[in-house]
């Protein structure tokens, strides 16, 4: 609702739009005397008096009725309110002229004038924490430059940047770098590079250093930061304020790498160059006033950072008042301060002092705490989450119960505003970092519910299970709401015609997304132009549905982990789940059976590292039997034989393994040496001697069975395009080359369908496309692939599948016959069984919290309920003795997809008892 005011002021304009009719308006002209003087001083930073005089020339132009020139001063006016953290005037400065807009000479103001209100009105929400709003005003303003795109290319880049900025503000650093990227592509385009042009390049080079820098990419964030220092001395001067800035932020990140004397010198340089510009008691310098505190907390200097703190503190209170986020920020640092001395009285009483600045309404506060009713997300959550750090470094000094009580309900309270936070969060590369600093609060969260669990027996089971709901919280919660995703749009009423429109904009975004890391650099840049227009259509089409149709938000973002009651409905009499936990100070494991709950301590994530990093090279590389059975004891003794007492009876485990523990083969550990003299790796008491085993990401992703597909077209199809060849050449699949041991295990399986009466294709070489594969996979109950396959550690989104090249396509592309890890995840398949007989299929980037990046993750996306992958390269010959076991056991015996694989690696060892557990250790399976 329009205030008293501006409907005044509305009514002025229209008069102002009579009396303009009839005497008309003059030309734009030159600029008065004060717009002049004003603009110097805003080219200078001083903003405070540049307002002033712009104020004046703003009164003069509404007395000679020039409007162009009248919005031109005000949209200056308005962006040196927001340089002068006046954002509620530059809000309200902004409504006035955007009101003006719509009533007043709608076909005399240009479109750019129009689009630089909308620009400045989302950079001031954007001050303000309103990110949505903010995004919605800047969309605005690119749509007022679309018809003369060509010409506003500086201001469309500056747009761009500001929509990243908001991005990186709301934690969403990949989709920020989006923006930037476009920015930079757009400002390369321009072929004069003016003064404007390089300010605004080198403002773009300061935005990838902030987003890398969050991103821990610190030398990388120092290589922007730099380009930016020598682009801003170079245009503006070396006394500049806005030099300053780039020697803040590499002091800042020299900090965060343990370099503390460059950190020293570049954040002195950066307070006394902006100091002399702008004076010593200017708010900006508070900030990098704040960075030289962090850095003497960096090295135990607790009162020189203090000191640092409370400087910046007075100055941001002077400028800001009590309640803003930049003074909450302090509140924060010196929280930290006190808590790293021991001293979490202080501590505590700055930690509430931030959370009481924060929060608007106080009352409501009290019935529940929501992310709406808070001044700033970001220091809210941080605020809570230091909170409750505090009280537990509280309770190890006093053993008060009610202080570890404290310290886990704050974290429940974090967690929960931090699920809030990440429905907010659009790309999936997003929500892993997010989800990284979310597994750190869940580890402490877990330590707090172990310790309480042990001191309260009475309350034992409680404690136990909000410890497991800390747990699963911790495990692929990206792939979890994925999953969510899919199912919400199959079961919420949503068209079908809809249904694909959506996946035909998916499909086109993996298809420009894979171009555009392939080729030259003109066709990488038009791809990416595509791929950004693509990415901005799908996200407005999402946003259109979440708002058209209810029942399909309500499934994407519902989140329901499961318990530890329906982990132990669903277990069988002899299997067990492991669920595993690593934390920085201390480790955790899950063992749950039918009758059993238990949670033990292991070690840290720093020695676990050491352990797991010894045991995968010495397995992998297929080493020396001595030194491949000290590596498993040792791994063993630490992951295992902590709840040995607790697997009695137990033939199965299904294990959920956290960060590095993904790309651990457990069935390859044993627990000790057997006195013999001569002795072969077939000797050793391996735990799949013992164990069926089977994975998965996460318990409630297991809990949560697909059904099974019971009416297949297909019961089983093979694929073997590299099968030339007689069957006695041992290879591995890798990368190229023949694997003629394929054609032999893919043509026996084939027999033993056929045996039953089932329906089943096998397609060798050239028959083995690609094409064939995307037309013929849907309809498959059982899909398996001996081929090639490879990781690609520089972009897992290259990591493939080889198929044999179409030959029925002139000029053919090499590239096509490759199942790109992106395109996977676009796949609709019902396949029971999925068996990727190749090289490194289960091997990706591992992420705290999420698991691996794989093939094998992304068929799991695509509809797949149970995988058999590989973590290494993998011999042709011995992976086809395997392969055939495995689909006897499955087929003649009847057992289970674990049980078959712990067969035929139990009879893999019985027949080739001098071989490295490397040959048969490398395969595993998720689901089951």
């Amino acid at each position: 609702m329009l205030s008293k005011q501006l409907l005044c002021k509305k009514k002025y304009y229209y008069t102002i739009f009579f009396i303009s009719l009839l005497f008309g308006c003059s030309s734009e002209g030159s600029y008065t005397p004060n717009h002049t003087k004003a603009n110097e001083l805003q080219k200078a930073s001083q903003f405070s008096k540049a307002i002033l005089y712009y104020k004046k020339a703003l009164s003069s132009y509404q007395q000679q009725k020039k409007w162009n020139d009248y919005i031109i001063c005000k949209n200056q006016l308005i962006d040196c309110y927001i340089n002068d953290a006046e954002y509620d005037e530059a809000l309200n400065m902004a409504k006035e002229n955007i009101q003006f807009f719509k009533d007043v000479l709608p076909f005399k103001i240009p479109n750019e004038a129009k689009s630089r209100t909308f620009l400045l009105q989302g950079e001031a929400l954007r001050a303000k924490s309103y990110y949505n709003e903010a995004v919605e005003s800047l969309q605005k303003s690119l749509g007022f430059l679309e018809a003369n795109q060509a010409n506003n290319q500086l201001k469309i880049a500056e747009i761009y940047n500001l929509i990243g900025k908001i991005y990186q503000s709301s934690n969403e650093k990949y989709l920020a770098l989006e923006y930037h990227q476009k920015a930079i592509d757009l400002l390369t385009k321009i072929p004069k590079k003016n003064d404007e042009v390089k300010k605004q390049i080198a403002d773009t080079y300061n935005f990838f250093g902030w987003a890398y820098g969050i991103l821990s990419k610190y030398n990388v964030a120092i290589g922007y930061y730099r380009k930016t220092l020598t682009i801003r001395q170079e245009v503006l001067g070396k006394a500049h304020a806005k030099v300053a800035a780039p020697f803040n932020n590499i002091g800042l990140n020299y900090t965060l790498t343990e370099k503390y004397d460059s950190s020293f010198f570049y954040l002195k340089e950066a307070i006394r160059i902006h100091e002399n510009a702008m004076g010593k008691d200017h708010y900006d310098v508070a900030g990098y006033y704040n960075n030289l505190g962090n850095l003497f907390l960096a090295q135990k200097k607790h009162q020189e950072g203090l000191r640092n703190f409370r400087h910046s503190l007075r100055l941001r209170t002077k400028k800001y008042g009590q309640q803003h986020p930049k003074v909450i920020q302090v509140y924060n640092y010196q929280g930290n301060a006190f808590l790293d001395q021991g001293n979490y009285v202080e501590a505590l009483k700055n930690y509430q002092e931030a959370f009481n600045r924060n929060i608007k309404d106080k009352e409501d506060a009290l019935k529940q705490l929501r992310l709406e009713n808070c001044q700033d997300i970001k220091e809210l959550l941080l605020t809570l989450e230091y909170q409750a750090r505090a009280y537990f470094v509280k309770y190890k000094s006093t053993k008060e119960l009610t202080d570890l009580e404290k310290s886990l309900a704050g974290y429940e309270v974090v967690i929960d505003l931090l699920d809030q936070h990440v429905n907010t969060v659009e790309k999936n590369k997003d929500k892993i970092v997010f989800n990284a600093k979310v597994s750190k609060v869940t580890s402490e969260a877990l330590h707090v519910a172990y310790l309480l669990s042990n001191e309260k027996p009475d309350s034992r089971q409680k404690y136990l299970q909000k410890g497991f709901f800390f747990a699963e919280r911790n495990k692929a919660s990206v792939l979890s709401s994925s999953l969510a995703e899919v199912n919400a749009r199959k079961f919420s009423g949503i068209p079908t015609k809809l249904l694909a429109q959506e996946k035909r904009l998916r499909t086109d975004i993996i298809f420009y997304q894979n171009k555009s890391l392939q080729g030259s650099p003109k066709k990488k840049q038009l791809y990416r132009d595509k791929l950004f227009e693509l990415r901005e259509d799908y996200r407005a089409f999402i946003d259109n549905l979440e708002e058209k149709y209810p029942n399909y938000y309500a499934l994407k973002y519902q989140r329901d982990l499961t318990s530890i009651a329906k982990v132990q409905r669903q277990l069988k009499p002899q299997q067990a789940l492991l669920q595993y936990i690593t934390g920085d100070t201390q480790s955790y494991v899950f063992i749950i059976t039918k009758s059993i709950v238990q949670l033990k301590p292991l070690p840290p994530l720093s020695e676990l590292s050491v352990l797991v990093q010894k045991y995968y090279y010495s397995l992998q590389g297929g080493g020396l039997l001595n030194e491949f059975t000290k590596a498993s004891i040792k791994t063993y003794q630490a992951l295992v034989q902590p709840i040995e007492d607790y697997l009695k009876g137990i033939q199965k485990l299904t294990i959920i393994p956290d960060w590095q523990l993904a790309k651990l083969p457990f069935g390859a550990l044993i627990d000790q040496v057997p006195q013999e003299n001569s002795l072969d790796f077939g000797d050793l008491p391996y735990l799949i001697q013992r164990f069926e085993i089977n994975y998965h990401y996460s318990a409630t992703i297991w809990y949560k069975k697909r059904p099974q597909n019971e009416k297949p077209v297909i019961d089983f199809i093979a694929f073997a395009p590299f099968s030339e060849g007689k069957g006695r050449v041992l290879s591995t699949r890798y990368k190229s080359g023949v694997l003629p041991a394929s054609k032999i295990e893919v043509n026996t399986i084939y027999k033993m369908f056929d045996k039953r009466g089932d329906f089943a294709e096998v397609y060798l070489g050239d028959k083995a496309t690609k094409k064939t594969f995307l037309k013929k996979s849907p309809d498959a109950a059982i899909i398996h692939i001996a081929s090639h396959s490879e990781y690609d550690d520089l972009n897992e989104s290259l990591t493939r599948i080889y198929f044999a090249e179409d030959t029925t396509k002139p000029n053919r592309d090499k590239q096509e016959s490759r199942l790109l890890l992106g395109s996977i995840y676009n796949l609709d398949l019902q396949v029971n069984l999925l068996v990727l007989s190749s090289c490194e299929s289960g091997l990706g980037k591992s992420y705290k919290g999420e698991g691996m990046m794989s093939l094998s993750r992304s068929f799991l996306y695509a509809g797949a309920k149970n995988i058999v992958f590989s973590y290494w390269e993998v011999n042709d010959e011995y992976t086809k003795d395997l392969m055939i076991d495995f689909y006897k056991g499955m087929l003649n015996e009847g057992y289970s997809y674990a049980k078959a694989l712990q067969v035929a690696k139990k009879n893999f060892v019985r027949q080739h008892k001098k071989l490295s557990p490397k040959h048969w250790s490398s395969f595993a399976i998720v689901g089951d």
